[in-house]
């Protein structure tokens, strides 16, 4: 017989299995889960009548910032240290509505410039292409961000792939090679799988070309060790010092690819294939050899080891 009480413990025991397929989920890719649930978010269609008393988005978005797990800058240290500090400096919750804040605004103006450039959709991909080629060319950081969020949502809106806006978002690692451009092009990478599933095996053959481009220029963790003078053996005019490689571009993208293969293990062969050939091809066919793929340096052991 139905009853109030009844209806109240399956509701309890769905909301409790729920949590916990959610705390699993931040466990082995939290940026994926985020990314989902921030793409739920802004697929809703009535913001004012029905989300202030939306209890699944409210289940969601509680678990996701309980289960955030520490920011890079708490991560490394222990757990004494930790106990001493607040939740709100150590976790990395402030990160869901960071994302959903860039994705609320850029999705806004990509829909403002559709409505003005009346349905022109080629203007309007010359224009962002135009945009991105000069905000690299000038080494503008801030515009280089914003043409690629930009870039990422008329990606998503578009009903057809246009494959040179793809190829600008996956490439843009290559054209600005910073741990700051990067963040900003995982973020846009994670945003267009979560929002169009459809196009994830193509997002993939791109990024994958694009990885094999630092490789082939040896860029990052591909980029050949300068010689360091031995301290034993240096003169008295040189001042021995580390010269590392820069691999905070890998660093990210790594964790990334680490994700990906997470995800796409229990759901597509064909993107663990694509993976399968990136890994490969990153690695040297000769061992022992001098000239090697990877640095060496102890620098590039985190990309190089995750």
């Amino acid at each position: 017989m139905d009853n109030l009480t009844d209806r109240e413990s399956t509701v309890n025991d769905f909301a409790d299995r729920s949590k916990g397929i959610l705390q699993e989920a931040m466990r082995w890719a939290p940026n994926v889960t985020r990314s989902h649930l921030i793409d739920y978010l802004l697929q809703l269609e009535n913001y004012t009548q029905g989300l202030s008393q939306h209890s699944g988005l409210a289940l969601g978005t509680e678990s996701v910032l309980k289960y955030a797990g520490y920011n890079s800058h708490a991560a490394p240290m222990g757990n004494l240290t930790l106990d001493r500090r607040s939740e709100c400096v150590k976790t990395d919750s402030s990160s869901f509505m960071a994302h959903f804040s860039l994705r609320s605004r850029y999705m806004g103006e990509v829909c403002g410039m559709k409505i003005a450039f009346q349905g022109d959709n080629r203007g309007l991909v010359k224009l962002l292409c135009r945009q991105f080629d000069e905000a690299y060319r000038n080494t503008d950081a801030e515009a280089f961000k914003q043409s690629q969020l930009r870039i990422t949502a008329l990606l998503i809106s578009a009903e057809d792939l246009n494959r040179q806006l793809l190829h600008k978002i996956c490439w843009a690692p290559i054209h600005m090679m910073t741990e700051k451009n990067m963040e900003t092009t995982v973020a846009c990478w994670e945003w267009f799988l979560a929002a169009r599933p459809d196009l994830n095996l193509q997002f993939m053959e791109e990024m994958a070309s694009a990885w094999q481009m630092t490789v082939d220029m040896r860029l990052g963790m591909f980029a050949q060790d300068k010689e360091e003078i031995s301290p034993l053996a240096a003169s008295e005019e040189h001042i021995p010092k580390p010269k590392p490689p820069d691999v905070g571009t890998h660093q990210m993208w790594t964790k990334f690819l680490v994700e990906r293969m997470e995800i796409a293990k229990y759901s597509s062969t064909d993107q663990v294939e694509i993976l399968a050939m990136l890994l490969q091809k990153s690695l040297s066919i000769g061992v022992g050899k001098p000239h090697y793929l990877m640095s060496r340096h102890i620098a590039a052991l985190g990309p190089r080891l995750r």
